[in-house]
């Protein structure tokens, strides 16, 4: 997890277009076996690094060259590997994985461990933390448009103890907490943590989202590496969903528009919504507007305008893993439909 509280950039939202134009209509989708396999769906990764001070998520695998190489990730079958030490300070590395409400961490009125439960290489040397979105915004704690932590804003962390060990326990005394209409501090039984929540009076959700993060720590000296396999009874996957813009032709060499395609495929896909804007060089940006593609698909839908030298496409979208996701493409003005 964290020991400093940083404060890098502000929470992005989406960039305007210079100049606004009515978009081409999208064709039809249809399944593709196009296969992408750059993310993991549902997991995030989580570097602490600088001697505790910068933490960092992202939506694929943080490397040594992502962070000062004291905290990083490493993507294996069917595992994450997280390696975090080697520095003179704190570090960690960990997979930070969506559970569901509160409710779901229970069979009827009993706490369930194994909905928590973490495997792994050694069990016992990962720690586990977990995530309450006390506020209510449907996201764990507050962090900056490129992933570095800001501050928890109005959430709370709870320490479960290491993955060899059975859960029954959240220990509230290890981050700092704002205080917050649950009133969580000190050590709670899991019952107890679902009944502060259930007895809040500010109208804020009394059963939240729930988040849980196993990774590796290390309080400096020797690197203390790991592996995570399963989280919450949930195995790792290594192929997933990520949205794939690829530039298809211009109509031809006196008619500028231009055919874009966008793959969303992969074993873990689910439907996506992006915003396409496409430029051409010495012109205004256009705004193609919201385009979702279904699951398991593509969608091909055009631009009417380009250059002499081409033009670009940008995508912009929430990947659903709390990151907002931009990319990028370019077209070659010789590729030509008729």
């Amino acid at each position: 997890m964290f020991r400093r509280t940083i404060s890098i950039g502000v929470i992005a939202g989406v960039a305007g277009a210079a100049s606004v134009t009515a978009a081409a209509p999208a064709s039809a989708a249809g399944p593709d076996p196009k296969p992408i396999c750059a993310r993991t769906d549902g997991v995030q990764y989580a570097a602490n690094y600088a001697a505790g001070g910068t933490w960092k998520v992202s939506g694929s695998p943080l490397g040594p060259d992502d962070t000062d190489g004291t905290a990083y990730q490493t993507a294996e079958p069917s595992a994450v590997g997280v390696t975090a030490g080697g520095g003179s300070g704190y570090a960690d590395s960990g997979v930070i994985r969506y559970l569901g409400k509160l409710s779901s961490l229970f069979d009827g009125d009993t706490f369930d461990p194994a909905k928590v439960a973490v495997t792994g290489q050694t069990p016992a040397g990962l720690g586990r933390n977990l995530y309450f979105d006390t506020n209510g915004n449907h996201h764990y704690l507050s962090f900056s448009w490129d992933g570095y932590y800001q501050s928890i804003d109005g959430d709370n962390i709870g320490v479960i103890g290491n993955a060899g060990a059975e859960a029954s326990t959240a220990r509230f005394s290890t981050f700092p907490q704002d205080p917050g209409p649950a009133s969580l501090s000190g050590t709670l039984t899991m019952a107890e943590v679902r009944d502060h929540f259930a007895a809040r009076t500010d109208g804020g959700d009394t059963d939240p989202d729930v988040w849980e993060w196993a990774g590796a720590t290390s309080s400096g000296g020797a690197k203390q590496a790991n592996r995570v396999t399963s989280i919450g009874g949930v195995a790792m996957p290594t192929c997933s969903t990520a949205l794939e813009p690829v530039a298809r032709y211009r109509y031809s060499a006196t008619n500028p528009a231009e055919m874009w395609t966008v793959y969303n495929t992969g074993p873990y896909a689910r439907d996506r919504s992006f915003y396409a804007y496409a430029k051409a060089p010495g012109q205004k940006t256009q705004n193609l507007g919201q385009i979702t593609v279904k699951a398991g698909s593509r969608i091909t839908f055009w631009s009417d305008h380009g250059g002499e030298e081409g033009g670009n496409l940008y995508i912009s979208y929430w990947d659903g893993m709390g990151q907002w996701a931009k990319q990028t493409i370019y077209s070659d003005p010789a590729k030509t439909l008729r």
